[in-house]
């Protein structure tokens, strides 16, 4: 192989690497940031202000016949 056939070879090959490298830290972040996301919201759903009505009613839409 000439030097022409090396410098390609090594210039796909590190395009190659910093793809999968860079692919691999964007799937962490995401990885991170939707635990976060999960754990906010899990903890606004286990909050007694959220889960109140201002009639004190705790549980489902339905109406005052029972219907939705």
């Amino acid at each position: 192989m000439s030097g022409g056939d090396w410098f390609v070879a090594l210039f796909v090959g590190s395009i190659f690497f910093l793809g999968i490298y860079g692919g691999f830290k964007l799937f962490m972040w995401n990885k991170k940031n939707h635990e976060s996301l999960m754990r906010k919201n899990q903890e606004s759903k286990n909050s007694a202000d959220v889960r109140k009505r201002n009639d004190g009613e705790t549980t489902g839409h339905a109406g005052s016949n029972g219907t939705d």
